[in-house]
């Protein structure tokens, strides 16, 4: 696992965006899945403006996860988003999305759906994800198992709680969501982590201090990964920025 410690969050977008770019440039029939929330917001812009004159004419994009139930016009609907931050600036044809959909009449047939996707482009060349505060990867919360394909997952509590500040109450966060399973995330040949701000400290520093693989604390399936970018600002590091530093890449 490589480590990337930044100055901030403004230096991590620059540093996401380089990496997006090398890939697209060293393959540019690459298949890529991407995340939503805040933390890549910043570094979509960036990779928006330095795009003026890279080719993704062949690239296909795929999303993570997608909450199940919301109309996909909802500002919080992860295709909606997707497409609003960083697929439509960057003239991404809708051939080249492959995105879940919110409003499946049947979320079991639009998991098989997007495993038949991944399968037929042959796996993720570049996966990019952020971490929750529990750990989990995607919409893979912590639990007694895990799953290997696409798959619905019940959010937990906790993350129900920390996505409430992107709806209007805690009501209008969804229960179940639509995610990419272990399998896949596994398979991706470059899987880049991304962690910004103090409230991702505990889980950073449970991920550099612990050894052992556990359904519980899901992230830790990454270190089966032989090719896992971390990339981080200072204040994401907490207490093992040390650590991190002397083991890693501090730009």
């Amino acid at each position: 696992m490589k480590f990337i410690v930044c100055e901030n969050h403004s230096h991590l977008a620059e540093v996401i965006s380089d990496l997006i770019i090398q890939q697209v440039m060293s393959k540019p029939d690459s298949v890529i899945c991407i995340p939503t929330g805040g933390t890549p917001i910043p570094a979509y812009q960036r990779l928006i403006e330095k795009s003026k004159n890279i080719d993704y004419s062949r690239v296909s994009f795929f999303n993570l996860d997608e909450y199940i139930g919301l109309p996909p016009t909802h500002e919080q609907s992860y295709q909606n988003f997707l497409k609003k931050h960083v697929l439509d600036p960057l003239g991404i044809a809708l051939s080249q999305q492959h995105l879940l959909r919110s409003d499946s009449p049947d979320p079991i047939l639009e998991c098989l759906r997007n495993d038949a996707e991944i399968d037929y482009f042959g796996g993720f060349d570049l996966m990019l994800d952020g971490i929750g505060e529990n750990g989990h990867i995607a919409f893979n919360e912590p639990s007694d198992h895990f799953e290997a394909r696409t798959h619905i997952a019940d959010i937990s509590t906790s993350t129900r709680l920390a996505n409430a500040r992107f709806f209007d109450s805690l009501d209008e966060v969804p229960h179940q969501a639509i995610s990419v399973g272990f399998e896949d995330i596994i398979k991706a040949k470059h899987l880049i982590l991304m962690a910004t701000g103090s409230r991702k400290a505990s889980v950073i520093e449970r991920l550099v201090t612990e050894s052992t693989i556990s359904c519980d604390f899901p992230i830790s399936f990454l270190r089966m990964h032989p090719n896992v970018t971390l990339v981080l600002d200072k204040a994401a590091c907490g207490r093992s920025i040390d650590v991190l530093i002397n083991t890693g890449q501090s730009l």
